[in-house]
């Protein structure tokens, strides 16, 4: 999706099988990533995130499901990491300005 020139990318329930055909083709570089299948080691999380370069990433998950590889490979990748067992919901505002504003409604309801 791509919008005020900026790219988001939602892989949704994308794993391993297809990930490895996604990530020897070019790469899509996005502002905005949702993390594969929730960010399990299937999805290759830090391959996936090197490949996007994405400046987010967001973990849609439940309580305690984020392992300590995910969160090593998502820290690896020096990203601004999201996640909704930790932030709730996650809103993200493209401004006419460029700037990105995002919201975590557990910091900040809108």
């Amino acid at each position: 999706m791509e919008y005020g020139g900026k790219r988001i990318l939602l892989p949704g329930d994308l794993e391993e099988e297809g990930l490895n055909r996604l990530l020897v083709r070019k790469p899509i570089e996005c502002e905005i990533l949702m993390a594969a299948h929730h960010g399990s080691a299937n999805s290759l999380p830090a391959e996936f995130v090197n490949w996007a370069s994405p400046q987010y990433v967001v973990i849609s998950c439940g309580r305690n499901r984020v392992s300590e590889s995910m969160k090593r490979d998502f820290s690896k990748a020096r990203k601004a990491v999201l996640r909704t067992d930790r932030d709730g919901a996650i809103q993200f505002r493209m401004r006419e300005d460029g700037a990105t504003v995002v919201s975590r409604w557990k910091i900040e309801p809108w």
